[in-house]
């Protein structure tokens, strides 16, 4: 939305924007009102525009992170998940349906990440993917 400030008198929104910084709204008697573009709010001087962070409330609508794109707020899912359809909402993702997660032997998905194992008898390499 757009954000007003009360109307001010003076040469209006002729002489250099009225002051403001975004919109200069021409208003009866010679009056003026300063607005602010959508994703920002008019700061207490009552011209000039703030941007308005959208990530500051309920993180924006996100599960993950939120990161403000020109006052709007866009998702991001940490490493491990997928961005859902619905914008706003991150999944697993199932590294062990690709390859195995070149895992050797077994696989084991868990949340944001994976772990492989090995079948009894043989033991987990140090670079947690071989088994001997």
């Amino acid at each position: 939305g757009y954000f007003f400030y009360p109307l001010v008198a003076s040469s209006g929104c002729n002489v250099n924007n009225g002051g403001c910084q975004h919109l200069c709204i021409t208003r009866y008697g010679g009056h003026y009102q300063c607005k602010c573009r959508e994703g920002y709010r008019l700061a207490d001087d009552g011209q000039l525009c703030e941007e308005v962070n959208p990530c500051q409330e309920n993180n924006g609508g996100c599960q993950h992170k939120c990161v403000a794109d020109n006052g709007r707020p866009v998702c991001r899912c940490y490493t491990g998940y997928s961005l859902s359809r619905d914008g706003r909402s991150c999944e697993d993702i199932d590294e062990c349906a690709v390859n195995n997660a070149e895992c050797l032997q077994a696989c084991i998905n868990t949340a944001g990440s994976y772990v492989c194992a090995c079948t009894p008898g043989h033991q987990l390499g140090v670079d947690g993917k071989s088994c001997y």
